[in-house]
């Protein structure tokens, strides 16, 4: 045996000690060489910058419930990056750049590790700041070399995340009916649908249609996207609900088994969303342009929903854990607003994967024009859905996941073709 130990050392001229020290480090990664340059001090961001995305391809475009025009490409818009001293970036979602000089000036010299602080500052650049912050986690998960999943614990031991096929076009029931056939024969358990009709009874028959057609064991979400957002001078579509009118429709969801009713009415209207949900075996959920604790706290505090909905984008990647948190606690869900449909989506995959109630992860898919693979088609290995309607979690560091170089300039474009509603 001795013999053979100073054949292979001789042979590859490096000892065992060196070999395993060496294999070590390679283990190590990113995490290694940043430790090393910095075993003095602390690493620092020294810049906070964007990368422009090229138009590689239109995909078209539809008209949505409310009558806007949906145009979706694969490309455009940009990217955030946050470099460090370091020699390790984190990236993030889109940012303008107009709000690039403050986003620098309360970021760089910072510590990317102290993510307390640095959510806190990001507050002051609303939207843009919560998309420094997806880089922010992105660059821990590479300095760690860990995916953001399995630095966070990995809470339902599962590589996979479930995600629902989200709807904006409203058409006939049958046409939606048809259409939830065809997502379940490629793998989809799930869709969300719009109940944006004019009347009760086409609402209702809508889910009728998808039940009928679909089956019992095909899962029906439904958002009325009555928060507010959409007011009638901006929407000739729009139809506000009563609280009779979202009362009945909740009862007849419930009848069908729809898993779901999303924004039935006003966001504050916590009188209204509390007397709702405590009258209906019906989950409502909402949440998706609330910012800050203390208004998913009064959600809870109230009983509004059952099912939490907080916007990555908006309220930032820390706070959506500690909603998860605060969720957990009372017996509640969180499924998280769409996002970008690119890198605050993926962050919801890790948010989802190391979460023991986030069940379900929004996908925007209105095929063949909004297909999923438009969003995702930035990345190299897109996520991509399973037969049995699973996505597998990227494995790599941080966000795990790639972006495509040969679409990378200098050229600013328009975000189309990527988000939520």
């Amino acid at each position: 045996m001795q013999n053979i130990r100073d054949g292979l050392r001789a042979s590859n001229g490096i000892d065992r000690r060196t070999f395993l020290k060496a294999a070590s480090i390679a283990a190590l990664g990113p995490l290694f060489f940043a430790a090393k340059a910095h075993a003095a001090g602390r690493i620092k961001i020294t810049n906070i910058k964007i990368q422009n995305l090229k138009v590689e391809k239109d995909a078209g475009s539809f008209v949505d419930y409310v009558g806007r025009t949906r145009a979706y490409r694969v490309g455009g818009g940009n990217f955030c990056i946050v470099e460090t001293d370091a020699g390790v970036s984190g990236f993030g979602s889109q940012v303008s750049p107009a709000a690039l000089a403050q986003l620098n000036r309360l970021m760089v010299g910072k510590d990317p590790f102290d993510i307390e602080l640095n959510a806190e500052r990001l507050k002051a650049v609303p939207r843009a700041g919560a998309a420094v912050e997806v880089a922010l986690w992105d660059l821990i998960g590479k300095l760690a070399n860990q995916p953001l999943y399995k630095l966070w614990g990995g809470g339902n031991g599962k590589d996979f995340i479930t995600p629902y096929s989200s709807h904006f076009l409203l058409e006939t029931p049958k046409q939606r009916g048809a259409l939830a056939v065809k997502l379940k024969k490629q793998g989809w358990r799930a869709m969300k649908v719009k109940a944006h009709y004019a009347t009760l009874k086409e609402d209702i028959a809508l889910c009728e249609e998808i039940r009928k057609q679909a089956g019992d064991d095909f899962v029906i979400m439904v958002d009325g996207n009555k928060a507010g957002l959409r007011v009638p001078e901006l929407s000739p579509t729009y139809v506000p609900w009563s609280y009779h009118r979202a009362y009945e429709t909740a009862k007849a969801y419930e009848a069908l088994n729809v898993f779901w009713l999303e924004e039935p009415l006003p966001r504050f209207d916590l009188e209204g969303l509390s007397r709702l949900q405590k009258s209906t075996a019906m989950n409502l959920a909402g949440g998706e342009e609330n910012e800050g604790l203390n208004q998913f706290k009064d959600y809870i505090d109230r009983d509004c929903y059952r099912i939490l909905q907080p916007e990555t984008n908006i309220t930032g990647v820390l706070e959506v854990r500690k909603i998860l948190v605060m969720a957990e606690t009372s017996g509640r869900e969180v499924c998280n607003h769409l996002g970008d449909g690119r890198f605050s989506t993926v962050m919801n995959m890790h948010l989802s994967g190391s979460s023991t109630n986030y069940p379900w992860i929004e996908m925007a898919n209105e095929q063949p024009i909004g297909g999923y693979e438009s969003s995702y088609g930035i990345f190299e290995a897109p996520p991509t859905l399973r037969p049995d309607g699973t996505i597998k979690l990227p494995d790599g560091p941080g966000l795990g996941l790639t972006v495509r170089k040969e679409l990378f300039t200098e050229v600013a474009s328009d975000d189309r073709g990527f988000g939520g509603g």
